[in-house]
């Protein structure tokens, strides 16, 4: 206690002094005239004290230095400054010239104790720090929404054909399930009758006739096995064929048409190059000598004179070549002119050929 009134006696003393001395007053202690306080400097000029600016401080009291020193990596100080400060939470040091603090940006923030202060961190995927001024960090984006790591725009929702559980990112619906919506929360499964062949599908399409599902979930659907059918959309089951009579939805292929697979609805037509004269099940390949240019052939067609076709399952009839001849319907080659003569693509006739 003795000690405490002798200090303040001290202080009150040397206050006296300086109203009569006109000291300056720095920091809270007196100094002598010509001396400045903490948080100034000296101009050797003009003899006067002058404030440390922002980004810089002087801790000394009652001095003469001249300069102000810079603060540390990592640390900030106003205007008249004593001392610097790390920034507050949520604020990262800038190197601007009059190192200040500022907030992270969107998608960033400072985390506490770094041993970087003047580096804002990303947010991790998954997460986002929606605003600027935001002092805390980073924050899980809701289930159905995701964010890319350091993403500026916040969190998004998923797409449809994707969800989002809580993970870091929307993942896509497996086959047999669905999404149709933005921010989902889990992938739904088409139901029996339906199916989805691929990943991130948006809807599930109906079983096509000459098919079924049975399940839910389904990728693909079955096709109907032989003696069965299915004639309408969505089917479950498929229907058994009469016997001994077919029914009015399995009946024989027309001519020039066949029906390669069980449960089918229609029969599909004869390409080029083949043809179906009865009601089987298969086409037939053109003999060499014919072809066939039209789908649903019933027969094939003899190439004209001046061609052939010397393969099976011809489309067109080829032209004879140059030097050579053909004077019938149906020729699987064409004749070469006699030694000496020559004739024009196409030729029909041996008088065709003539001399070089």
């Amino acid at each position: 206690a003795l000690a405490a009134m002798q200090a303040r006696l001290w202080l009150m003393a040397m206050i006296c002094v300086a109203m009569t001395r006109g000291a300056q007053i720095g920091g809270g202690v007196l100094c002598e005239d010509g001396l400045c306080g903490a948080g100034s400097r000296k101009n050797q000029t003009t003899g006067s004290c002058v404030s440390c600016t922002a980004g810089k401080f002087q801790i000394n009291y009652c001095h003469d230095f001249p300069v102000c020193l810079d603060c540390l990596a990592g640390k900030v100080s106003l205007a008249g400054s004593s001392t610097c400060s790390s920034c507050p939470q949520g604020k990262i040091v800038k190197h601007d010239g009059r190192r200040r603090c500022y907030y992270c940006p969107s998608g960033k923030f400072a985390p506490l104790d770094t041993p970087l202060p003047n580096l804002c961190t990303n947010c991790p995927a998954g997460k986002t720090k929606k605003f600027v001024a935001a002092v805390t960090g980073c924050e899980d984006c809701e289930i159905g929404w995701w964010a890319e790591e350091g993403s500026s725009l916040g969190c998004m929702k998923c797409e449809p054909g994707t969800y989002s559980d809580g993970s870091i990112a929307c993942t896509s619906c497996d086959p047999g399930h669905f999404t149709a919506g933005f921010a989902m929360t889990a992938c739904s499964e088409c139901p029996v009758g339906s199916y989805a062949t691929f990943e991130s599908s948006t809807s599930c399409r109906q079983c096509e006739p000459g098919s079924f599902g049975n399940q839910s979930a389904t990728a693909v659907c079955s096709p109907c096995s032989a003696g069965k059918f299915s004639s309408q959309n969505a089917a479950t089951a498929c229907s058994d064929c009469q016997d001994p009579q077919p029914s009015a939805e399995c009946l024989p292929c027309e001519q020039g048409k066949f029906h390669p697979i069980t449960g089918l609805t229609a029969c599909l037509a004869c390409p080029n190059g083949l043809y179906n004269s009865t009601s089987n099940d298969n086409c037939t390949l053109c003999d060499p000598g014919k072809y066939s240019n039209i789908e649903s052939a019933t027969t094939c067609t003899l190439c004209q004179p001046g061609s052939y076709s010397s393969g099976f399952g011809a489309v067109n009839c080829t032209a004879c070549e140059a030097g050579k001849y053909n004077p019938v319907f149906g020729a699987v080659n064409c004749t070469s002119c006699p030694v000496g003569l020559t004739s024009v693509e196409g030729s029909t006739l041996i008088e065709n050929c003539t001399s070089l």
